[in-house]
């Protein structure tokens, strides 16, 4: 196949500079392709949901790391976090995968530019993600629990609240007026506990923050959907989500943190159950490609 020329629209400030859609886009075509500025001059057109440009229905890929579901009135494919297949049209890409340090990935820090309020973290070895870590000693030095929020959406400051109404829970990011221009990963380490709820809740919808908050060597108190995700182990968190009563969800935070035997049942468990590979999502990407450029372009 000739070398493809690719338009983006629709993405974020910053989107494919030296970051894991760069590199994903490298390795679906081994570097045989080029970006243009002009979408009338493009093979494909690579679009995400941060703006309303229009391009061709035929020749658009979405890429959706945000809650929303693709939309095939503006799209011929896509992958997103949504478990079904739209009869062979969506690939379910967890936005969690960006965050690890796949071969042949490497982390480019942003600049210190206004508009970047996270992403300062280096990619997550994987094998880190497979195995138990040491449990904490009960004479231990840190403190309670952190949250680092941009978004003051209603669950999270509830949560936020009622968890501060037992004991302080210190905030940074936007949402506290503390900007991180910083990896949160030198924040948490001081704390026993991480509260990263998601957003919003979806099947399939699973960021980045379990995994910052793991890694960053914290128990994560989150809320989200991953029921539906196998490979992410349950048993390493407190999920909001499987108590839906704030009562009983403070309740347990507080017991585990009284309880340091309980706590680390929890705290030392791996939060992957298997090897996640990047394969199926290349092969559905070269295979919408190939479909989608004409027959005098191969």
């Amino acid at each position: 196949m000739k070398k493809i020329k690719i338009g983006l629209t629709n993405f974020w400030q910053g989107a494919f500079q030296d970051d894991f859609w760069n590199f994903f886009v490298h390795q679906v075509f081994s570097g045989n392709f080029s970006f243009v500025y002009d979408l009338d001059q493009a093979d494909i057109v690579l679009s995400s949901v941060f703006g309303n440009v229009y391009s061709p229905r035929e020749k658009t890929i979405s890429l959706i790391g945000e809650n929303h579901r693709p939309n095939f009135f503006r799209c011929a494919y896509a992958l997103s976090c949504d478990a079904d297949t739209w009869d062979g049209r969506n690939f379910q890409l967890p936005y969690w995968y960006t965050r690890l340090a796949w071969p042949g990935f490497s982390f480019v820090k942003p600049s210190q530019d206004p508009l970047f309020n996270h992403g300062y973290e280096p990619p997550i070895p994987i094998e880190s993600l497979l195995f138990r870590r040491a449990p904490l000693d009960a004479g231990h030095t840190r403190k309670f629990c952190a949250i680092i929020a941009g978004n003051p959406e209603a669950l999270r400051t509830n949560l936020y609240l009622f968890l501060n109404g037992y004991k302080e829970v210190d905030g940074y990011g936007n949402m506290f007026s503390k900007p991180l221009k910083d990896s949160k990963f030198n924040i948490l380490k001081n704390y026993k506990f991480s509260l990263c709820p998601e957003n919003s809740l979806y099947p399939g919808y699973v960021t980045e923050k379990l995994f910052d908050a793991w890694i960053g060597g914290t128990l994560p108190v989150y809320h989200g959907h991953v029921l539906d995700s196998p490979m992410i182990n349950r048993a390493c968190l407190v999920n909001y989500y499987d108590y839906l009563d704030i009562t009983k969800f403070v309740g347990r935070i507080v017991e585990l943190d009284q309880n340091i035997e309980k706590f680390n049942a929890i705290y030392t468990q791996p939060p992957l159950t298997g090897i996640p590979t990047l394969q199926p999502a290349i092969d559905f990407m070269r295979a919408a490609v190939s479909k989608m450029v004409a027959p005098a372009n191969r």
